[in-house]
């Protein structure tokens, strides 16, 4: 029975109260793991305009565009971050149920029980609560919306052309930008075709040869993207099994797609569990990749994986919604699941696949009387909704957090790492150390392991350790410029300007275009008197990063050094417009507006290093009152 639009009201309302309390105590999740990297450290978010510029330029452009629009407003404060995931869950999930009603036609309380599914469940967490997921959140959002407009626009086809035409457009935009935000949602094109044929009306259904050119156009733009990601790179000598970019972690070794595509055999058998039985969430479950292709455990797999597919065109006809929901799953998994070798086993994949196993769900529920099928909905969606709400609990504590990890997955030298990192971002180095020295034990060629456990020698004043883990990781990894970074700067702080230098042109040679480098090399030089190639090396780092303040005020102390005050001046003014409370940089340009005749410039400057460092202001005061 449809309820009409009141209905619809309260049951969007009820999703969306739901929803927001299961979420609520989240926005103020702290950073994990690649949100560091996309976000908090992600240059090209930093301003607006840049993000705009490569929007159809990178693979995930929409998402970071949204990135940048929450930077422009809070920075790096999480808030708005979460508060933005949350909506975009909340608007997927009631696009959810105007789909639902499409599939449980005229079993309204079916359609409500699906999308209470989809909002509560706690697999659902990890690409809401953690940040960087919105990528996949809110490809399915437009990956939704881009299927209910293709279903309204089939809907209008006895409507005025106009109407039809544009839910079609539409919904062909949706799915562009669905695609654009995240690869996986290329699956699209089949997605539309497998709905239409399942739940639209019997009477509606066009031949299969105008349906296939009717969803055509859907398929323009993945079949552009797998050129581009797929198929160029193939082309170029660099193969499937580099497009992941895996880390060099123990179990990502055998990523061919052969050994990836049979390990997904099992994995999908963790995923049925872990949407059944939501019990043992983990970030890093430290599945590896199989070693060994042709094993029992590898065969029993398959044959369970082919049993379902085979399940699913069985009950085509007389368990329409199990079928399709099957078919779903496994549709919306297949494009990360299947030959392109990434990590085995993330939750956040579930979160497209979550619609087929709710549909399935509810199916069960369809053969119930009425009023066991609500209090079985109701029962379900409670002990979800707890147990989102108990594991948003913990994404809140990250040392709980990685602390539980840990315990589903001891030997993952990842999350002896990340748990090491948290310890280390408080303040509690002796906790981290023998994490970081564990790590290096699992797995002594990960680089970043050494660069870590440097760091934290070096934080406890342990130089010359620090000084031997970076050689034993060059030792391992003799082209990783990281390491020769980091030997540099440690070397420059234990004064050993020489020794610095040489890594540091080592490093520079290596990887040319990094303005990192550059910076330590030209501080080295610094050290050294060796003025000329320090003023190279600092312009080379402002070519490559110009919005750097400190680099600016660097090389405006290299040239102060060789005579040239009024360069000097320059960069040191432009390191206050970078940044206006750079108190150095005031105190330093002031001090050559002194020397130079020009009193009332210094003044000034001194009036606005007043408000960022009194005690500077009141020295460089008493220079002008001399």
């Amino acid at each position: 029975m449809d309820l009409g639009w009141r209905g619809n009201f309260a049951a969007v309302f009820g999703i969306v109260l739901l929803g927001s309390l299961i979420y609520a105590h989240t926005l103020n999740v702290p950073w994990y793991m690649d949100d560091i990297r996309a976000i908090v450290e992600n240059r090209s978010i930093q301003r607006l305009q840049d993000a705009l510029q490569n929007l159809f330029f990178s693979s995930r452009g929409i998402a970071d565009v949204t990135f940048a629009i929450n930077y422009s407003f809070g920075k790096t404060s999480v808030f708005g971050y979460h508060l933005v995931n949350i909506a975009i869950h909340l608007v997927t999930s009631c696009l959810v149920f105007l789909l639902f009603k499409r599939v449980f036609r005229n079993r309204f309380l079916l359609a409500l029980g699906g999308a209470l599914i989809f909002v509560a469940h706690p697999l659902q967490t990890q690409a809401v609560t953690y940040v960087v997921q919105r990528m996949t959140s809110l490809a399915a959002l437009f990956f939704f919306l881009a299927l209910y407009l293709y279903v309204r626009a089939r809907e209008a086809s006895e409507d005025p052309p106009a109407c039809h035409l544009l839910f079609y457009i539409g919904a062909l935009v949706c799915g562009a930008l669905a695609v654009l935000t995240k690869q996986n949602t290329a699956v699209l094109p089949v997605a539309l075709i497998l709905f239409d044929r399942y739940f639209l009306p019997a009477e509606q259904r066009p031949p299969w040869r105008r349906l296939l050119l009717y969803a055509a156009p859907f398929a323009v733009v993945p079949i552009l993207l797998a050129i581009k990601s797929l198929l160029a790179p193939m082309l170029t000598g660099s193969g499937i099994s580099d497009v992941g970019g895996l880390p060099d972690l123990i179990h990502l070794r055998h990523s061919s797609p052969t050994n990836y595509l049979v390990t997904e055999f099992s994995v999908i058998w963790v995923y049925l569990r872990l949407l059944i039985f939501p019990y043992g969430q983990a970030l890093d479950y430290d599945l590896p990749i199989v070693a060994a292709i042709w094993t029992w455990k590898n065969l029993i797999a398959f044959i369970g994986v082919a049993a379902l597919l085979s399940a699913a065109a069985v009950l085509r006809k007389r368990l329409p919604c199990v079928s399709a929901g099957i078919l779903w799953f496994f549709l919306c998994l297949s494009v990360e699941s299947t030959v392109i070798p990434l990590d085995p086993i993330f939750e956040h994949r579930l979160y497209l696949p979550m619609f087929g196993f709710a549909m399935v769900v509810m199916a069960g529920f369809a053969r119930l009387p009425r009023r066991t099928a609500l209090v079985g909905i109701l029962l379900i969606t409670t002990i979800l909704a707890v147990l989102a709400w108990k594991r948003n609990d913990l994404w809140n504590d990250p040392i709980a957090f990685h602390q539980d990890n840990l315990r589903r997955a001891p030997r993952s030298e990842r999350v002896h790492v990340d748990l090491a990192n948290a310890y280390r971002k408080e303040g509690r180095l002796k906790e981290a150390q023998p994490l970081y020295e564990r790590a290096l034990e699992i797995n002594p060629d990960y680089v970043l392991i050494h660069i870590n456990l440097s760091m934290v020698y070096t934080a406890q004043k342990k130089h010359q350790k620090a000084v031997e883990v970076l050689l034993e990781g060059l030792r391992r990894n003799p082209s990783h410029f990281k390491l020769y970074n980091n030997l540099g700067v440690l070397y420059n702080l234990m004064g050993k300007f020489h020794d610095a230098a040489s890594f540091l042109e080592t490093g520079v040679r290596l990887e040319p275009n990094n303005a990192t480098m550059h910076f330590n090399l030209a501080l080295a030089y610094e050290r050294l008197n060796r003025l000329d190639e320090a003023v190279t090396h600092y312009r080379r780092a402002i070519a490559l990063e110009s919005a750097n303040p400190d680099t600016h005020f660097n090389l405006g102390s290299a040239l102060y050094k060789k005579g040239d005050k009024h360069q000097a001046l320059q960069e040191f003014l432009t390191a206050t417009r970078l940044n206006p409370e750079h108190a150095a940089s005031l105190y330093n340009a002031a001090q050559i507006y002194i020397s130079l005749g020009d009193p009332a410039s210094a003044r000034r400057l001194a009036v606005q290093l007043q408000q960022v460092n009194p005690g500077m202001a009141r020295q460089l005061n008493q220079r002008l009152t001399q």
